[in-house]
């Protein structure tokens, strides 16, 4: 078994409540990976140690054993992809200063560093015939000169619409390209070229062509279509297989090299289009549509998923099938289709959210998350139908806490249309007592809540409060018509199959209907500031990275000028009454809920000008409201943000709740 560090997993005969410092107990695995024999899996254990995140490579039996760590730096070593013979693993890390290509012997021993790039590198693969690797590299024509750094100005100068993004900040002149590298010496070559990014490189058996995702035209900052083009090693001669129509990604070759599976869609309904699986020749041709519409890979979100998880359509070993993660209805499973006649079946079943997947000779590797834990590795045998649990990465921590098992619902909103929920009792409810309950709204809108762990929300359980979460129209995992139904309605039907939600439970005897709160983050916090700018219902309100003002967030987010190609009816400036109806800060002399803004100062996707802009209004209202700002923290704050500032956020979350919203629970401090 495996549990955090190569701990002892303990049995606890007492079980207590959940604290906010518990979070920095769990650990995180991702990335399975099965050995080109299938009889092994490699997967990434992520914990925190020193207020920072470490990971390691692992290794366990994909029949069931014991799990051996296999990498020990002092940093991180994630993405592990095994040699095509399986006698090693290639990895990328930290260890060195900035991320690079390790290659350890699976029977052990030292790593031995592949490349020295200037800066970190990504997305790696090894060639079929294994004396290569391709990756990605941020590249720009200033690395190929030297330039003193003390000649080196600090002054930004901008001239592309594309000049930051969230996570990653301003644009720093450079694009994403393909390389390779010499598996023994490290010798790496650029084969792709040009002011464009390149991602997602794909190798063909044959180890000598490779596929990658790009938008090669100068019109590729204003649009999300990609296509996939195909390159030969010899002549770095690049061909365009796909027609410009829509978005393609995760390209993956079949055995034999003559098709190309990929994701994409055709835009028809911008950026809530749902997506399907294609195909398309090598050779040339029409791309082939295999699977309806379908929300791919993992729908429903979590503040406890760390690690990457890529995804891509896998062919079966002799090509006549592609599997792949499928959402429906808050949960994800794996499914496949059929080359031959596009049958398309669910493989797996099950309330749980699979959130990465590799496969080999039969068998799925899986890393798969529900309610109550935030994900392990299984493995899979598709003949046999048979689950094996690999790793028990958090029972040592969640065998000793109560958890509150969240249950199913299922009501009317606008228009009749069936929305599902879930109400989670808090933990030790008990007869005849009235509880208050928080309302939580997920971001997107076109994401989920589904069958994932959220310790934010069993935090709340733990501290006294029943928890709502829904998914109105606009979530991810129901179809098109569904995600879709946003458009041009922001604050319409959506908030009204939100508040839907609290009056079908609040018929329950055990809620308290004087005592709501309510939180959410990204859209789910322009959700909370509309709401309490449209009823005094709730007693208190926790605003996370949101946005007030659809107006002037069209220009200061790094995504924002996008809003009007589907979400809004074009640029603000066209239809400004527009935006402004449907922008918090219009209703702002409504509220009267006490207010806890909580956003992170690097937020380029929500930025903090947004907080601002709502915490100066209330506060030139004199009305109850606190802006809390966390420095150096982006968009994914409540996710994967520096350790200590995660659990600030929840303890002054719970503050504010307690403080508001007082509990029965008079045993629990926060």
């Amino acid at each position: 078994m495996f549990a955090k560090k190569g701990s002892v997993i303990l049995t606890h005969t007492a079980r207590r409540k959940l604290k906010p410092s518990d979070l920095l107990e769990f650990c995180w695995v991702s990335d399975p990976q099965l050995s080109p024999c299938g009889r092994k899996v490699a997967f990434v254990s992520t914990y925190i140690e020193d207020n920072k995140y470490r990971s390691a490579i692992w290794l366990v039996p994909s029949k069931g054993g014991i799990a051996t760590r296999l990498t020990n730096g002092p940093k991180q070593d994630k993405s592990p992809r095994w040699s095509p013979d399986g006698k090693k693993i290639a990895f990328v890390s930290d260890r060195s200063g900035s991320n690079q290509i390790w290659v350890i012997d699976v029977e052990g021993g030292e790593a031995q560093q592949v490349t020295r790039m200037k800066s970190g590198v990504q997305d790696i693969s090894w060639s079929p015939d294994g004396t290569k690797f391709a990756f990605v590299y941020k590249w720009s024509p200033e690395d190929d000169k030297e330039v003193p750094q003390a000649e080196k100005s600090d002054v930004r100068v901008i001239d592309r619409i594309k000049f930051k993004a969230d996570g990653k900040g301003f644009w720093d002149g450079k694009y994403s390209h393909v390389y390779i590298a010499d598996a023994v010496t490290g010798e790496s070559r650029r084969i792709t070229a040009g002011e464009f990014d390149h991602i997602s490189p794909a190798w063909a058996a044959c180890s000598s062509r490779i596929a990658v995702v790009a938008n090669r035209t100068e019109e590729a900052d204003y649009t999300d279509v990609t296509d996939i083009w195909l390159f030969d090693l010899a002549s770095s001669s690049p061909t365009k297989l796909t027609h410009s129509v829509g978005p393609c990604s995760a390209p993956c070759f079949s055995p034999d090299g003559k098709r190309i599976a990929f994701f994409g869609h055709d835009n028809a309904f911008g950026g809530a289009t749902l997506s399907s699986v294609w195909v398309v020749d090598v050779a040339g041709g029409k791309p082939q549509r295999l699977t309806p519409p379908l929300t791919l890979g993992a729908a429903a979100g979590s503040d406890m998923k760390y690690g990457d998880n890529p995804h891509r359509p896998l062919f079966s070993e002799c090509g006549s099938e592609i599997v792949f993660i499928g959402s429906e209805r808050g949960t994800s499973n794996v499914f496949s289709v059929s080359l031959e006649n596009g049958n398309l079946k669910k493989v797996t079943q099950g309330e749980h959210s699979v959130y990465g997947l590799s496969r080999a000779r039969g068998v799925l590797a899986v890393a798969r998350a529900d309610h109550l834990c935030p994900g392990d590795i299984y493995s899979y045998d598709v003949s046999t139908d048979e689950w094996v649990r690999l790793t028990h990465a958090n029972d040592a921590l969640l065998s000793g806490v109560h958890l509150s098992v969240p249950e199913k619902i299922i009501y009317k909103g606008e228009l009749d249309w069936d929305i599902e929920g879930w109400l989670m009792p808090p933990v030790g409810k008990k007869a005849g007592v009235r509880y208050p309950m928080v309302l939580e709204i997920h971001g997107g809108p076109h994401s989920a809540y589904g069958a994932a762990f959220y310790f934010e929300f069993q935090l709340l359980a733990a501290a006294g409060y029943a928890v709502l979460f829904t998914n109105p129209r606009g979530s991810d995992s129901y179809g098109q018509q569904f995600v879709a139904a946003t458009r041009h309605d922001w604050g319409g039907a959506d908030y009204r199959d939100i508040m839907a939600g609290v009056d079908h439970v609040l018929q329950l005897d055990w809620l308290d209907s004087a005592r709501l709160g309510v939180t959410g983050g990204s859209y789910g916090g322009y959700m909370t500031n509309w709401i309490i700018g449209q009823t005094q219902r709730f007693s208190a309100a926790v605003s996370c990275r949101s946005t007030c003002n659809r107006y002037s967030q069209f220009g200061n987010s790094d995504i924002g000028y996008k809003n009007g190609e589907y979400e809004f009816p074009g640029p603000p400036w066209e239809s400004a009454d527009f935006y402004m109806k449907h922008s918090p800060i219009s209703y702002v002399a409504n509220v009267t809920t006490p207010l806890l803004l909580v956003h992170s100062e690097n937020d380029y996707r929500c930025p903090v000008s947004q907080a601002e802009e709502f915490f100066v209004a209330l506060k030139y209202l004199r009305r109850c409201v606190q802006l809390v700002r966390f420095p150096q923290e982006g968009h994914e704050l409540s996710r994967s943000g520096r350790p200590d500032h995660r659990l600030e956020r929840l303890e002054r979350m719970l503050g504010w709740f307690k403080q508001y919203i007082p509990t029965n629970d008079q045993e629990y401090e926060a």
